[in-house]
């Protein structure tokens, strides 16, 4: 997926691991935990490090291009 804040992409891939259903994964990026800018900001932070501020809870990074795969329990 790509994360959009003040114009910048930021490419992000979350492992949920083989056993994490796909529409929770779905969910969890669109209208749960990681919804939010609060959590999308420490995502980003995490990868990028402290290239945007730590957010308040709100809407302002944009979420492109999820793509959910799941993954064989190997």
């Amino acid at each position: 997926m790509e994360f959009i804040y003040n114009g910048k992409p930021y490419k992000y891939d979350h492992d949920f691991g083989p056993t994490y259903p796909m529409d929770a994964a779905e969910f969890i990026f669109e209208e749960g935990n990681y919804s939010c800018d609060c959590n999308r900001s420490v995502l980003i932070r995490s990868k990028y490090g402290n290239v945007i501020p730590e957010l308040d809870c709100g809407n302002i990074i944009e979420m492109k291009d999820l793509h959910v795969i799941q993954t064989k329990n190997m």
